[in-house]
Protein backbone atom coordinates (compact mmCIF):
# COMPACT_ATOMS: atom_id res chain seq x y z
CA UNK A 1 0.00 0.00 0.00
CA UNK A 2 1.04 3.55 -0.99
CA UNK A 3 0.50 6.61 1.03
CA UNK A 4 0.85 10.04 0.92
CA UNK A 5 1.35 12.59 3.90
CA UNK A 6 0.42 16.15 3.28
CA UNK A 7 1.72 18.04 6.70
CA UNK A 8 3.71 20.80 6.96
CA UNK A 9 3.84 20.30 11.02
CA UNK A 10 7.20 18.09 11.83
CA UNK A 11 5.66 16.59 14.59
CA UNK A 12 2.03 15.71 13.31
CA UNK A 13 4.06 14.42 10.21
CA UNK A 14 6.79 12.61 12.32
CA UNK A 15 3.63 10.67 13.91
CA UNK A 16 2.13 9.55 10.94
CA UNK A 17 5.22 8.88 9.23
CA UNK A 18 6.01 6.57 12.51
CA UNK A 19 3.30 4.12 12.68
CA UNK A 20 2.40 3.97 8.38
CA UNK A 21 6.32 3.25 7.45
CA UNK A 22 5.60 -0.74 8.96
CA UNK A 23 2.53 -0.83 6.98
CA UNK A 24 2.48 1.50 3.88
CA UNK A 25 5.47 3.52 1.45
CA UNK A 26 5.30 6.55 2.70
CA UNK A 27 5.72 9.91 0.59
CA UNK A 28 5.45 13.79 1.87
CA UNK A 29 4.16 16.58 1.17
CA UNK A 30 4.76 19.91 3.23
CA UNK A 31 2.03 22.13 0.98
CA UNK A 32 -0.90 21.91 -1.12
CA UNK A 33 1.53 22.55 -4.53
CA UNK A 34 3.70 19.72 -3.53
CA UNK A 35 0.71 17.44 -2.45
CA UNK A 36 -1.15 18.04 -6.58
CA UNK A 37 2.60 17.21 -8.09
CA UNK A 38 2.60 13.87 -6.41
CA UNK A 39 -0.35 12.25 -6.68
CA UNK A 40 -0.60 13.09 -10.04
CA UNK A 41 3.34 11.68 -10.78
CA UNK A 42 2.12 8.71 -8.47
CA UNK A 43 -0.55 7.73 -11.49
CA UNK A 44 1.58 8.68 -13.97
CA UNK A 45 3.94 5.84 -12.85
CA UNK A 46 0.93 3.48 -11.82
CA UNK A 47 1.46 3.41 -8.76
CA UNK A 48 -1.52 5.59 -7.08
CA UNK A 49 -1.82 6.27 -3.57
CA UNK A 50 -3.82 4.56 -1.17
CA UNK A 51 -4.63 6.46 0.89
CA UNK A 52 -3.83 10.41 1.41
CA UNK A 53 -3.29 12.09 5.12
CA UNK A 54 -4.34 15.81 4.27
CA UNK A 55 -3.82 18.64 6.77
CA UNK A 56 -6.60 21.21 5.96
CA UNK A 57 -4.29 24.32 6.76
CA UNK A 58 -1.19 24.30 4.71
CA UNK A 59 0.63 26.75 2.53
CA UNK A 60 -0.26 27.02 -1.11
CA UNK A 61 -3.30 24.96 -2.27
CA UNK A 62 -5.45 24.65 1.41
CA UNK A 63 -6.23 21.29 1.85
CA UNK A 64 -9.99 21.61 0.59
CA UNK A 65 -8.43 22.81 -2.59
CA UNK A 66 -6.14 19.66 -2.97
CA UNK A 67 -9.07 17.19 -2.02
CA UNK A 68 -11.11 19.12 -4.75
CA UNK A 69 -7.97 18.74 -7.38
CA UNK A 70 -7.68 14.93 -6.32
CA UNK A 71 -11.09 13.86 -6.67
CA UNK A 72 -11.36 15.88 -10.01
CA UNK A 73 -8.19 14.09 -11.10
CA UNK A 74 -9.80 10.35 -10.39
CA UNK A 75 -12.71 11.01 -12.54
CA UNK A 76 -10.89 13.04 -15.21
CA UNK A 77 -8.73 10.09 -15.35
CA UNK A 78 -11.12 7.16 -15.31
CA UNK A 79 -9.56 5.61 -11.89
CA UNK A 80 -11.97 3.06 -10.66
CA UNK A 81 -10.61 3.10 -7.22
CA UNK A 82 -10.51 6.31 -5.86
CA UNK A 83 -7.25 6.96 -3.06
CA UNK A 84 -8.91 7.07 0.45
CA UNK A 85 -8.45 10.79 1.75
CA UNK A 86 -8.42 11.10 5.43
CA UNK A 87 -8.35 14.74 5.87
CA UNK A 88 -6.44 16.28 9.16
CA UNK A 89 -6.78 19.70 11.33
CA UNK A 90 -6.32 21.04 14.51
CA UNK A 91 -9.91 23.41 14.13
CA UNK A 92 -12.75 20.78 15.43
CA UNK A 93 -14.85 22.92 13.34
CA UNK A 94 -18.62 20.93 12.85
CA UNK A 95 -18.99 23.44 9.40
CA UNK A 96 -15.92 22.41 8.70
CA UNK A 97 -15.86 18.74 8.87
CA UNK A 98 -19.09 18.75 7.44
CA UNK A 99 -17.61 20.69 4.27
CA UNK A 100 -14.66 18.22 3.84
CA UNK A 101 -17.21 15.01 3.90
CA UNK A 102 -19.43 17.23 0.79
CA UNK A 103 -15.92 17.44 -1.02
CA UNK A 104 -15.79 13.72 -0.64
CA UNK A 105 -13.36 13.14 1.85
CA UNK A 106 -13.28 9.64 3.57
CA UNK A 107 -12.69 10.76 7.50
CA UNK A 108 -12.01 13.41 9.56
CA UNK A 109 -8.67 12.57 12.04
CA UNK A 110 -9.20 15.87 14.82
CA UNK A 111 -5.67 16.85 15.88
CA UNK A 112 -3.72 16.31 18.52
CA UNK A 113 -2.41 12.82 16.60
CA UNK A 114 -3.08 9.67 18.40
CA UNK A 115 -2.50 6.12 17.51
CA UNK A 116 -6.26 5.42 17.94
CA UNK A 117 -7.05 8.47 16.41
CA UNK A 118 -5.14 6.91 13.21
CA UNK A 119 -6.72 3.47 13.70
CA UNK A 120 -10.41 5.31 13.64
CA UNK A 121 -9.74 7.17 10.73
CA UNK A 122 -8.02 4.22 9.19
CA UNK A 123 -11.16 1.79 9.99
CA UNK A 124 -13.94 4.81 8.79
CA UNK A 125 -12.19 5.28 5.06
CA UNK A 126 -12.89 1.27 4.96
CA UNK A 127 -8.82 0.72 5.48
CA UNK A 128 -7.89 -2.93 7.07
CA UNK A 129 -4.57 -2.02 8.84
CA UNK A 130 -2.03 -4.86 9.52
CA UNK A 131 -2.95 -6.68 12.87
CA UNK A 132 0.80 -6.15 13.80
CA UNK A 133 -0.06 -2.66 14.41
CA UNK A 134 0.72 -1.36 18.21
CA UNK A 135 0.64 1.94 19.85
CA UNK A 136 4.36 1.30 20.55
CA UNK A 137 4.91 3.27 17.65
CA UNK A 138 3.70 6.18 19.63
CA UNK A 139 6.07 5.91 22.47
CA UNK A 140 7.77 9.01 23.44
CA UNK A 141 5.72 11.06 20.73
CA UNK A 142 2.90 13.42 21.27
CA UNK A 143 1.21 15.74 18.73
Amino acid sequence: MRALIVEDDLISRTLLLKVLRPYCDCDVAVNGDEATTAFMLAHNENSPYAVVFLDIVIPGKNGFEVLEYIRKFEVDNGMEERSKIIMTSALDDQNQVLNAYRKQCDSYLIKPITFEKITEACGEAGMKMSKGMTRSAFKGYQS
